[in-house]
């Protein structure tokens, strides 16, 4: 498993925020604790996905479910992707994490499609464990902003630690 993914490219070297990467490594190893995962450890858990019903696996969780689905559906990317269609997401996964965003969400750079998992996994564990639900679009408006965020503030950061490693040279 995994051996046709370059894991430094698509993963570790995302531009965002490093939660956000291991998440993503957590997401590819199928080492979400989801229902389904639970009970093939032998946990005593309720495999069924808590909005809908259906059988929780992370697949379904980040894009069979219907609120993902929603959310997904209303994702600003350039080009349409079905994402109910996905069923082995190391294949599928430089692909997604390369679709660009349309203009008007202020991210330049960086991938949105992470931010989205991450976003729907926190939006999952909200209603789970707190019982509160927000939209699909106050889940992706979120993402949105956290991707946006990262790009903005963590750019600054990078550059002042270029320049003091220069003036650590002089």
């Amino acid at each position: 498993m995994g051996a046709n993914i370059n894991w430094k490219k698509h993963v570790w070297n995302l531009d965002c925020a490093p939660k956000v990467k291991h998440f993503s490594w957590k997401v590819l190893k199928r080492a979400l604790p989801v229902g389904e995962r639970l009970v093939e450890r032998h946990i005593n858990a309720d495999p069924k996905c808590k909005r809908c019903g259906e059988n929780e696996s992370i697949t379904h969780l980040l894009f069979h479910c219907q609120f993902a689905q929603k959310v997904w559906l209303l994702a600003p990317f350039v080009t349409d992707v079905d994402f109910r269609g996905i069923i082995d997401l190391l294949a599928s996964w430089p692909s997604l994490c390369s679709q660009k965003c349309s203009p008007p969400t202020g991210i330049s750079s960086g991938a949105l499609f992470p931010w989205i998992l991450w976003v729907l996994w926190k939006a999952r564990n909200k209603f789970v464990f707190e019982g509160f639900s927000a939209t699909p679009e106050d889940t992706l408006s979120s993402a949105i902003g956290l991707a946006r965020e990262w790009s903005t503030s963590s750019k600054p950061d990078q550059m002042q630690l270029g320049a003091k490693m220069l003036m650590l040279q002089d």
